[in-house]
């Protein structure tokens, strides 16, 4: 079987490469939508609920969704003072050590993979799309669901390519007629790219069903669209919409509410969780990586002093979802939200995607934009407080406040798909918070977006580089 080239340039959307997709998604023991995952190919890959349904599944579980989703929380969290690495192999410890330092080169080996894993998802994500939307053989119920799914992930996708490297091309169709225009596509403009991601992201939430489709909350939802939409209008500035729609989900207490046990946020059956991929064997794809077995085995990755330095010792997140290790005479704090390792095979976890905490988080700093300090402190308390700590004095400033929403922020979303660096870059704090320990940061201020590959752009000559590169 010959799958889809990852380039933007090479990209050429073909019914066989979603029939590629489906077998590799049985082989990933990724999430299980409990529908049959076989051989299907051509025109028969949309011709039933069934198959259809088959094929759109593949998209949330097989490995190249998987490492797209790992480089993103990796990458972003060594470019802020969220994640360390562990120099262990001769082959990689150079490419991360640019992350580390905020110096990344246009060759970096370890970034190169995840803009051609968020390609490849993409192609798969367009071709689906035209088949689900061409397809006279599926329900319209199932054609509603699937689209809206569809819709979905690409708005999330090009939303985090956009926050890691700035304006990307923008491919939106499959037809063969289209595949020598996605070849050499330039960088869409912000205006477009935006436009196009709400406009996914509003029809998914009015396609998407209230309830969850099958178990564990591992296909999107219409409060999952809506959560997105909420950390989308935060980061354009929109604070009236980012409020309400956060809100939305806030409001929905008999599906979301927070855990009293922390060590549960992170287990499949959590009240706090939106949504989660589970995988076959009942752990974190992603989250296992900070998981250390004994005290003489270092993790890949490790929480930042900065990060653990920050925690009040009342802290609750700080004595259930951090550990350490001792390497020689320094103690390497590790992240253990998520408490099983990639050994499992009859797990109880799931790679938890977006949290009701999060929301929490951004009505408050909603709020406060709005000159509702009273709200935002309401808010701010309410993760505090489940994290076992005191309420806010009702005489903080609007800037105290901002600092405690960022606080809280570091501390509640650590380790999960790169908020600490967007949080950073969208405040427009990240060299001033950085930038001591970073100097490249302040003489190449372009390094706040992550290069574009080079191979990208010798494949792409219509691809331009950003600034500073």
């Amino acid at each position: 079987m010959k799958f889809i080239t990852y380039s933007v340039r090479s990209i050429k959307m073909q019914a066989m490469a979603l029939a590629g997709v489906v077998l590799l998604a049985s082989c990933s023991k990724s999430l299980d939508p409990g529908i049959p995952n076989g051989s299907i190919g051509g025109d028969a890959v949309f011709t039933s609920d069934n198959s259809a349904t088959s094929a759109v599944m593949a998209i949330y579980s097989y490995s190249y969704t998987y490492e797209f989703l790992k480089a993103q929380t990796i990458q972003t969290g060594l470019s802020s003072d969220e994640l360390m690495y562990t120099m262990s192999s001769a082959t990689t410890d150079a490419a991360y050590a640019e992350f580390s330092v905020n110096n990344l080169t246009v060759g970096n080996t370890v970034l190169l993979p995840h803009w051609k894993n968020a390609y490849y998802v993409m192609a798969q994500i367009n071709l689906a799309i035209d088949g689900v939307t061409n397809s006279t053989g599926i329900t319209a119920s199932t054609k509603s669901l699937l689209l809206g799914e569809l819709k979905f992930w690409r708005a999330y996708i090009y939303f985090s390519m956009y926050n890691t490297f700035g304006p990307v091309p923008l491919i939106v169709s499959a037809g063969a007629n289209d595949a020598e225009t996605n070849k050499y596509m330039p960088r869409t403009d912000s205006a477009t790219m935006f436009k196009q991601i709400f406009a996914d992201l509003t029809e998914a939430q009015s396609l998407l069903p209230v309830a969850y489709t099958g178990t564990l909350r591992g296909r999107v939802n219409k409060a999952v669209a809506s959560a997105l939409l909420a950390r989308l209008y935060l980061y354009q500035k929109d604070y009236a919409n980012a409020e309400a729609q956060a809100a939305s989900v806030i409001g929905q207490t008999s599906t979301y509410s927070f855990m009293k046990d922390l060590t549960k946020v992170f287990k499949n059956a959590s009240t706090e969780t939106i949504w989660q991929i589970p995988s076959y064997y009942g752990y974190s794809t992603v989250g296992y990586n900070y998981v250390t077995l004994t005290t003489t085995t270092l993790p890949p990755w490790y929480l930042n002093k900065a990060v653990y330095s920050s925690f009040d010792t009342a802290d609750l997140r700080k004595a259930n979802w951090t550990s350490y290790v001792v390497n020689g005479t320094d103690t390497l704090r590790t992240i253990t939200k998520y408490k099983l390792p990639s050994s499992t095979t009859a797990g109880d976890e799931a790679t938890v995607m977006m949290r009701l905490p999060e929301q929490y988080l951004i009505r408050a700093e909603a709020r406060l934009k709005q000159g509702n300090t009273s709200g935002a402190t309401s808010d701010l308390d309410s993760v505090r407080v489940r994290a076992g700590l005191a309420l806010l004095s009702e005489s903080l400033t609007a800037d105290q406040l901002m600092d405690e929403v960022m606080l809280q922020r570091k501390l509640e979303l650590f380790g999960e798909q790169g908020h600490r660096w967007f949080d950073l870059k969208r405040t427009n704090r990240a060299i001033s918070e950085l930038g001591a320990s970073r100097p490249a940061l302040v003489s190449k201020p372009g390094h706040l977006l992550f290069p574009i590959p080079d191979n990208q752009r010798s494949l792409n000559t219509n691809l331009t580089q950003n600034n500073d590169y």
